[in-house]
């Protein structure tokens, strides 16, 4: 759990359902579904909330396999962006992770989310892949990137 000020992370439950969904249908092109959210915080997933005065604005999910994490969403509220919650949430991400023993942590990001992509670079990740067309955009399909953070 972080608390800085009036920020905390915590992980989610199913109280939080309907802010998730808000933020995550405003933060997307193309948003997880209500029941895959609601199946991320039952069954399994590690999911924290991102709160600001008790308001709930963004979200992490990762999945964790023995030794592997992979980072499946990350959305900060439109109205949030841009004010180091993202910063926020990857030394969360790494501190946690480190705790846990895990060696690596992989995630996907669209490649024209050239904010995104700095920010993992600036946490240590490097692309190590692509993926073609994998996600849904205006003009059709985007590429993604592989990126890893070893520890």
């Amino acid at each position: 759990m972080v608390n800085k000020t009036n920020k905390l992370i915590r992980f989610a439950n199913l109280s939080d359902l309907p802010d998730i969904i808000n933020n995550e249908n405003s933060a997307h092109y193309s948003p997880w579904s209500e029941k895959l959210l609601a199946e991320s915080i039952e069954g399994g997933h590690l999911v924290w909330v991102i709160e600001i005065d008790s308001q709930i604005v963004g979200h992490l999910i990762v999945m964790s396999v023995i030794e592997q994490w992979e980072l499946l969403d990350i959305v900060i509220a439109p109205c949030q962006q841009g004010k180091g919650l993202g910063k926020l949430c990857m030394e969360h991400l790494q501190k946690e992770a480190k705790l846990k023993y895990v060696k690596s942590i992989f995630l996907e990001v669209r490649v024209s989310n050239q904010a995104a992509i700095k920010l993992y670079k600036k946490f240590g990740f490097v692309e190590v892949g692509r993926r073609k067309k994998y996600y849904q955009c205006v003009t059709g399909r985007e590429d993604a990137l592989v990126m890893q953070y070893s520890f």
